[in-house]
């Protein structure tokens, strides 16, 4: 129930009651169980009121098919719970990662070279990539580094994450670039979602999904 309405639960059963097992023996206990769910109930209805509390009731009947007799002893006991599963669905257009990593550059003056990304991405979507270097000692960005876009892994029909993919991106580093990489110490790399899935059917997120990101720097010959 909510407040001030109540919402019954009915489902489409393969009976009109519930047959609610029983020992045989005393002392011992049996244990029924029913499932109601989205194919044969309306619950998805009873959670749109926002319930906040549920009542069960339950009749039952002993010898209720006359074909045997019933005990009841002093120690006899009737116990009824009721548990819920609500599966959690994230809809999002848009996604954003960071992560804050340390610097550690011996880039020598009048260097050249290239920046070199490797990204082994495990995650259900491309991504757009891009470093923020900053000065050092302060927040503020001294430069924006666009990797530009990471390729989605690989998805099954149930939309889980069937194999990570890699993506190797090369850029050219200016003498401009050369000199905040020598002086920054700290960097962010942000990941945007560019792409989700394809963008018409839904994807799982899982707690063991991960991107691997390396970024090097290798000199150029003089």
């Amino acid at each position: 129930t909510a407040v001030n309405q109540s919402f019954p639960v009915n489902a489409t059963l393969n009976t009109d009651s519930v047959k609610v097992l029983y020992p045989l023996i005393p002392g011992e206990s049996a244990t029924t169980e029913v499932i109601f769910e989205t194919t044969n109930s309306n619950v998805k209805d009873l959670f749109d009121i926002n319930p906040d509390h549920f009542i069960v009731q339950v009749a039952g009947r002993t010898n209720w098919n006359g074909q045997a007799e019933n005990f009841s002893w002093d120690t006899c006991a009737f116990y009824g719970s009721l548990s819920l599963k609500i599966p959690l669905i994230l809809q999002s257009n848009f996604l954003v990662f960071s992560d804050t990593i340390q610097i550690n550059s011996n880039i020598q003056n009048g260097t050249t070279g290239k920046l070199l990304l490797k990204a082994v991405n495990g995650f259900p979507f491309a991504m757009k990539l891009k470093l923020q270097l900053f000065e050092p000692g302060g927040n503020e960005i001294a430069e924006t580094i666009e990797f530009g876009n990471i390729a989605s892994a690989e998805v099954d029909v149930n939309g889980k994450v069937s194999k990570a993919v890699e993506t190797l991106v090369e850029l050219e580093v200016e003498n401009s670039l050369v000199e905040i990489l020598q002086k920054t110490k700290t960097a962010v790399i942000i990941m945007e979602t560019d792409k989700i899935g394809n963008e018409t059917e839904p994807v799982s997120l899982y707690s063991n999904y991960k991107t691997a990101i390396t970024v090097t720097f290798e000199k150029g010959k003089n």
